[in-house]
């Protein structure tokens, strides 16, 4: 079988699943970027999966949402052409719907932050960061900067009112460890109450392979 074989059954397998389910509307997040990096065959990998399977999904459900998720509260710095970037995630068949911007999640993510502190779900570490109790997930430096899980862990909490079902494609090989952090995110939403996660991740790699992870 060769690797467009794998992407089709994959997909296919995948949009079956959302269908035995009833599923009417679905989120597909893909092309997260930040805004210091320069787009590279990562990025551009991410946004092409991510027009394969809202296109797939879009045949049996009747509702996408695209979504493109960026980091603009993290770097010091904002050297991202972002409307040059646009015009390349539209040329690679994933055009958003909708664009998140991270510092707008700040405000809501700290509201997150302070529940988990009333249910005395957190503790300070000797550092001064805050952490869950349970797993140790780090939720706010001793800055007061909050960390990547509780500022995705707020938009995931957003998602999940707005659709259906949520597909956030990520690179399977990054310094972000995106797999960790995403186990991490749905434990803090059930930490915060949200037992039913209705959620999927497509972990991606360089030589075009990926897999579809509930986690």
């Amino acid at each position: 079988m060769d690797l467009i074989e794998c992407v089709d059954n994959q997909v296919i397998n995948f949009t079956k699943e959302l269908v035995k389910k009833r599923i009417r509307k679905v989120c597909v997040e893909a092309g997260h970027i930040y805004v210091d990096e320069i787009p590279n065959g990562q990025h551009h990998l991410g946004l092409k999966l991510g027009g394969i399977f809202a296109e797939a999904i879009g045949k049996v459900v009747p509702s996408v949402a695209k979504m493109l998720f960026v980091d603009d509260y993290n770097p010091s710095v904002s050297t991202l052409d972002f409307p040059e970037y646009l015009k390349t995630a539209e040329s690679l068949g994933f055009p958003p719907d909708v664009i998140v911007w991270e510092a707008s999640l700040v405000s809501d993510a700290r509201v997150f932050v302070e529940k988990l502190n009333e249910n005395d779900a957190t503790f300070v570490s000797p550092e001064g960061h805050t952490h869950t109790r349970h797993q140790n997930i780090r939720l706010r430096y001793v800055d007061d900067r909050l960390a990547c899980c509780a500022l995705d862990a707020t938009l995931y909490a957003r998602r999940l009112k707005e659709y259906d079902f949520n597909l956030t494609i990520l690179p399977g090989e990054s310094a972000c460890e995106y797999k960790k952090q995403q186990k991490n995110v749905r434990r803090l939403l059930r930490l915060a109450g949200i037992e039913n996660l209705p959620l999927a991740n497509v972990f991606f790699y360089q030589d075009g392979s990926f897999n579809i992870s509930h986690l």
